[in-house]
């Protein structure tokens, strides 16, 4: 192999492997060599991302451990440098490049194992700081006590909608994710998806975005506290108290009871999940319209009505009330049109009306959901765009048309501005020249002893009249 490419390491595993994901490399290859720019994810679910030197990590890069935390440091020889006085899983220098095939000895500080650690710091923040210590190391006892379920759990929904796998390998999408936090009814206790979510920080969201089995623990802590941390009495334990509540109350009574309108069965998944890109890039662009948080990507209910409104999906099969029965499905309560809908509530609702819409008798339920979305929504949607096109290019152009005709009325007041200051300026000069001459003329008149010149005049003419008189005599 020479240029760019991936490699993939498939290796048989029996049933229940405790492995988070296949090794995996991304980048250059020189000679069949990992050489040049290039990304190895590891099967216990760190990350390298950089430099690479005949197979080996050498210059810079940047390595993610499994509970997401990352240090940049220069690599010589497959070796950090600089190893992290304290990383995220005790001070150890990353794994080689080679593919990664056995788990980690059994020698982490953590009760949950090596690559294990729980990442809470924000949690722990919260609480005061001689607590801390304590608080840790007894919620850590309580997911280790349910940590046989979190693993089983983990694989059940993570395999959702896969046929198989060749070495039983799945990572946990974020799509599945919330299936599970909506199976376990956690939004029933007052907090909605999407403030739920918000627990679990990414970089980039995205009902594909993976969730590593350590992420999970860490989020479900996260959860917990965020939902019971308030009804506590004792202020004592509470991480631990809170995520054991979760457990009893939500997790072990209601998980693995699969809901909703999309994870039905392997074939319906498979399309259904064939529109769910073209799906997530209508949401988000429904989103920004509808001027929500950029950071939250959620809808309420009162826009989702709206949206099939504006869509003019609906008819006599797909009512309002068919369309409000189909978004109250899982809502806690239906009634709440302000009721936040994250990515998979809305992809879950449109299959739900693919389902209403389809004719029983003649459609199978994977067909009526190919018809809905190839010949209602995604040519609604295309249609209600291009009107908005063209609404907004008339905009445009009566924008355009006002700001041409704007231009030619301050062209006119101008040149109107400059008629009136040119008549004002020979007004003026008019005025100062018949001024001037006024003046001049009172200062003749000022100069003459006998008086002004208009008196003067007659005597002169007389004076005259009597010299050529005499002379003749």
């Amino acid at each position: 192999m020479h240029g760019q490419g991936s490699h993939f390491w498939f290796v048989k595993r029996p049933p229940g492997s405790q492995y988070l994901q296949r090794n995996q490399y991304e980048g250059d290859f020189v000679l069949g060599e990992r050489h040049g720019r290039g990304s190895f994810s590891y099967a216990s679910g760190e990350q390298y991302r950089g430099d690479w030197k005949k197979n080996e990590k050498h210059g810079k890069g940047k390595f993610t451990f499994t509970n997401g935390r990352s240090v940049e440091r220069e690599f010589v020889d497959d070796h950090m440098l600089e190893v992290p006085q304290s990383g995220p899983d005790g001070p150890h220098q990353p794994p080689s490049g080679k593919p990664t095939y056995r788990m980690p000895s059994q020698g982490h500080a953590s009760i949950l194992g090596p690559y294990m650690e729980l990442d809470i710091d924000f949690l722990l923040e919260e609480l005061p700081k001689s607590r801390r210590p304590s608080e840790l190391k007894q919620v850590e006892f309580v997911v280790f006590r349910h940590v046989t379920e979190l693993r089983s759990i983990y694989s059940f929904y993570s395999s959702l909608g896969h046929a198989g796998s060749p070495d039983n390998l799945f990572l946990l999408s974020r799509l599945q994710y919330w299936r599970l936090l909506r199976d376990c009814k956690v939004h029933r206790h007052g907090s909605t998806l999407a403030q739920l979510d918000r627990l679990v920080p990414e970089e980039i969201v995205s009902p594909y975005t993976g969730i590593l089995l350590p992420r999970l623990f860490s989020s479900l802590v996260s959860v917990a506290y965020h939902t019971y941390h308030q009804a506590l009495e004792s202020q004592t334990n509470v991480l631990a108290e809170c995520f054991s509540r979760l457990m009893q109350d939500d997790v072990l009574p209601n998980a693995k009871n699969v809901k909703g309108f999309l994870f039905g069965s392997v074939e319906r998944v498979g399309v259904a999940m064939s529109y769910m890109e073209t799906c997530w890039k209508i949401y988000q662009a429904i989103s920004e319209d509808r001027h929500t948080a950029s950071a939250d990507h959620a809808l309420t209910c009162r826009q989702l009505l709206l949206m099939f409104k504006d869509l003019n999906l609906l008819d006599t099969k797909l009512t309002t009330r068919k369309l409000l029965e189909v978004i109250g499905a899982e809502n806690p309560d239906p009634s709440n049109l302000s009721y936040c809908n994250l990515e998979q509530e809305f992809f879950e609702v449109l299959l739900g009306c693919a389902d209403v819409t389809r004719d029983e008798e003649a459609e199978e339920p994977p067909r009526s959901i190919h018809r809905f979305f190839s010949q209602l929504f995604f040519p609604a949607y295309e249609h209600r765009r291009r009107l908005d096109r063209e609404v907004l290019d008339e905009r445009r152009r009566q924008k355009a048309r006002l700001r041409v005709a704007l231009a030619e009325a301050r062209e006119k007041a101008r040149h109107r501005e400059e008629e009136l200051k040119a008549e004002e300026e020979k007004r003026r000069r008019e005025e100062e020249s018949g001024l001037a001459q006024s003046e001049a003329e009172e200062e003749v008149d000022g100069s003459s002893p006998l008086g002004s010149s208009t008196s003067l005049a007659p005597t002169a003419k007389r004076e005259k009249q009597l010299t050529s008189k005499g002379g003749l005599d």
